[in-house]
């Protein structure tokens, strides 16, 4: 081989490494929320991540639960409304150690960007998919993009005194506990420790213990019982 022609398929070779690199640093990669519905406190985010090959990648991770609890999840055609098509049932959402994240991975054959330029949703049930729906997250072009769980607000009343309101904000590593004005408006965050039922999270002057759409939440030693998930 002559050294022009050489050059020119090192080159051809040069050209489609970069071409490669290029293709892997822009593949998508988009989140959503997961949404509690009527009765529950489970609460996460969907990421669809775009493989080397095109299709879709689904990582789903969920807060709020309880240790040992298992969630089906199936993406929908359509939105969170009942009953819409199952388009793919996806890899169960466990966990079976205290220190695991409630997860799920799923490859599919799914073109990612035909997927997140359509109308979609992924639906967290029970153990099985005859369970009722738990959680609902919508995914594709209209949905609402999110990195991080949606945060939850819980109104508390204590006996005859004024109402108030805390949020929470989930994260893999626990929770942002947002306190109103009342409690120096402070932001605290709080670690998951075991417990059952429902899912406990402590931190060095407040903690949060969630059953359902039902929470204790301790302030500075102090228990405000039946706090409740408000419907956004």
């Amino acid at each position: 081989m002559s050294f022009l022609k050489w050059f020119a398929a090192a080159a051809a070779v040069a050209s489609f490494a970069v071409a490669q690199v290029g293709a892997s640093e822009t593949r998508i990669t988009e989140g959503f929320g997961i949404y509690p519905l009527a009765g529950s406190s489970v609460v996460g985010h969907v990421q669809v991540e775009e493989t080397q090959d095109g299709t879709a990648h689904f990582v789903i991770t969920l807060y709020a639960v309880d240790f040992g609890e298992y969630h089906a999840a199936v993406l929908h055609a359509g939105d969170c409304a009942r009953d819409q098509p199952v388009v793919r049932v996806l890899e169960t959402v466990g966990r079976s150690l205290p220190d695991d994240r409630f997860v799920s991975l799923t490859a599919t054959d799914l073109v990612a960007s035909e997927l997140l330029a359509g109308a979609y949703s992924v639906m967290i049930y029970g153990a099985t998919l005859d369970s009722s729906p738990m959680a609902c997250g919508n995914v594709g072009i209209d949905a609402n993009r999110s990195a991080m769980a949606p945060p939850l607000t819980y109104a508390c009343r204590e006996g005859e005194g004024e109402p108030f309101a805390v949020q929470l904000r989930f994260y893999s590593a626990g929770v942002e506990l947002q306190l109103p004005d009342r409690f120096g408006g402070r932001t605290e965050v709080l670690a998951q420790v075991a417990a059952s039922p429902g899912a406990r999270y402590e931190g060095e002057s407040s903690a949060v213990w969630i059953q359902r759409d039902e929470a204790v939440i301790e302030i500075d030693g102090e228990a405000f019982e039946g706090c409740r998930r408000t419907v956004d």
